[in-house]
């Protein structure tokens, strides 16, 4: 949380002074451009991975419950 708030400030810091005037850290407002939505897209990357992850997940341990429910012989989990 504290990384996400600290490259939100460099954005804003960014879009509020990169647009308005051209200075001479436009070649350092750019790589924080670029380290953001590097950030941005890692983020992304990672909230898909942990919803694949948690839906293979979730449908792993149903499988096993109908399985068990419905087995005919009682002899654990598979």
């Amino acid at each position: 949380a504290l990384l996400t708030g600290e490259f939100l400030i460099l954005f804003i810091y960014y879009v509020k002074g990169g647009f308005q005037k051209e200075n001479t850290k436009s070649g350092l407002n750019f790589l924080i451009l670029i380290f953001y939505f590097i950030y941005f897209g890692l983020s992304f990357i990672n909230l898909f991975i942990f919803i694949i992850s948690f839906s293979i997940l979730f449908y792993w341990t149903s499988y096993i419950y109908v399985k068990s429910e419905f087995s005919n012989k009682n002899d654990g989990l598979l």
